[in-house]
């Protein structure tokens, strides 16, 4: 049975953070200039512009080489459900399912998100699971992510295959672990990288999330890898 990081603390700090609205967790206040990371993975309210009711669902894929270390390869879903609020007041309701079977989860119902939430499940997981499989606390690689978010992102114009279409996107990349020397277990996971893929065409604004670390002496090919891909809206 899969632990991830909606189980116990992990579960009540993402809940906190939605019920708060707080999708800037791993970004603090950025210049607000066009396309940055935060605007274009944080503050962009990409619910707002979606009609009601309707799921945002995607396709989560873990991939690893050594499944010992790493678990086993699975494919699952994470669906974002959106419906009228009870109170005309508030500008949606958003409940989110997070896998199916033995690792299913569920979070909300949480008023008033504007910003995608998906970015802060996946992020979570990860950091949960580096906490399982590396040691440390999810609090040090959150910082790291941060800092890197903030300091050292790379940000590019980018074309995206949609419904058989080519649409204007944005590819944020980051490597937040270079340079790191406090954790010598970290050592595998210096080069681990995560990209961001986000287009105004694609429902939700997030096309693709992905975390990589890659396999040393093997090019092309991850020693872990996760990744999530927008799939549909009904």
């Amino acid at each position: 049975m899969e632990r991830n990081f909606a189980r116990r603390g992990s579960l009540r700090t993402l809940a906190g953070a939605v019920i708060a609205g707080v999708l800037m967790t791993l970004g603090t206040a950025l210049a607000q200039a066009a396309d940055t990371p935060q605007k274009l993975l944080f503050d962009t309210p990409y619910l707002t512009q979606l009609k009601l009711p309707s799921s945002l669902n995607y396709t989560y894929r873990h991939a690893a080489t050594e499944t010992r270390q790493f678990g086993k390869p699975f494919t699952d879903t994470i669906a974002i459900d959106l419906v009228k609020p009870d109170n005309p007041d508030h500008v949606n309701s958003v409940s989110m399912r997070i896998f199916t079977g033995e690792r299913s989860r569920e979070l909300g119902p949480n008023v008033d998100m504007k910003g995608n939430p998906i970015i802060m499940i996946f992020l979570e997981r990860d950091l949960w699971e580096m906490k399982r499989r590396v040691g440390g606390e999810p609090i040090f690689y959150r910082n790291k992510i941060r800092r890197a978010l903030r300091e050292a992102a790379k940000v590019e114009p980018v074309d995206v295959t949609f419904e058989g279409k080519t649409v204007p996107g944005h590819k944020v990349t980051i490597t937040p672990f270079i340079g790191e020397t406090e954790n010598r277990r970290m050592e595998r996971f210096l080069k681990k990288s995560y990209e961001f893929v986000v287009a105004d065409a694609v429902p939700g604004g997030f096309f693709k999330v992905r975390s990589s670390v890659p396999l040393e002496g093997e090019s092309g090919k991850a020693l872990v890898e996760d990744e999530l891909t927008y799939s549909n809206m009904e």
